[in-house]
């Protein structure tokens, strides 16, 4: 595997990420009630994240890394287009989770 390649495209993900951040507040007041519920969001991604990390960790150790990449990188741009679908603040947590999962598998 080419490592530079590999940081690139983590770098470019991340600061596209990070590039979203300040919309997502903004989509959390609209469809909550106060800008708190966007630490219960935060929050929620965390937790999904941190409790799949070791049971995706030993499925991408049995069956390789690309396809679970390709898995996160689709997975995650059919997520970032769902966003605007939210009008509840469950929907929010609804993705949330499923980018925990995905955040897990990049990871």
């Amino acid at each position: 595997m080419n490592y530079k390649r590999f940081v690139f495209y983590q770098g470019t993900v991340g600061m596209a990420a990070s590039m979203i951040f300040p919309f997502y507040i903004l989509l959390i007041k609209n469809v909550g009630t106060s800008y708190s519920q966007f630490g219960w969001a935060y929050g929620i991604f965390s937790l999904t994240a941190a409790l799949c990390y070791p049971l995706i960790g030993k499925f991408t150790d049995k069956s390789g890394d690309k396809a679970f990449l390709l898995i996160y990188s689709w997975g995650m741009a059919l997520i970032l287009l769902a966003f605007p679908l939210a009008y509840e603040i469950w929907h929010v947590y609804l993705l949330q989770i499923i980018m925990g999962v995905l955040g897990a598998v990049q990871k």
